[in-house]
């Protein structure tokens, strides 16, 4: 299993980067549903870069909190860089190419 948050990759290119992730889809980490912008969910407007992303997990029931790992089976934000493009590391929802990966 992986960790809550994800180690750093880096890319060499963009192109790198898309043929990893082609769905461009990714899985906001509050809500659980799948949006298409990485950084701010359409649904409930969650931002992937929020400091404690682990904390917003809604409650599955009356006074029953749903832990991450009990939710996704992979982190709930992913960090990456491309080389020559970005200057800091970027902070994104978990693309859905994760929640495909079997094992």
């Amino acid at each position: 299993m992986m960790t809550l948050i994800s180690m750093i990759d880096e890319f060499p290119s963009e192109r790198e980067f898309r043929k990893r992730f082609p769905s461009r889809i990714y899985i906001c980490f509050a809500c659980g549903q799948m949006t298409p912008d990485p950084y701010v969910c359409i649904h409930c407007g969650s931002q992937a870069n929020q400091l404690f992303p682990q904390v917003l997990f809604a409650t599955s029931g009356p006074g029953e909190i749903r832990t991450p790992d009990s939710i996704y089976p992979f982190p709930p934000i992913y960090r990456y860089k491309i080389s020559g493009i970005h200057n800091e590391v970027q902070q994104i929802f978990s693309p859905i190419e994760f929640n495909n990966k079997k094992g």
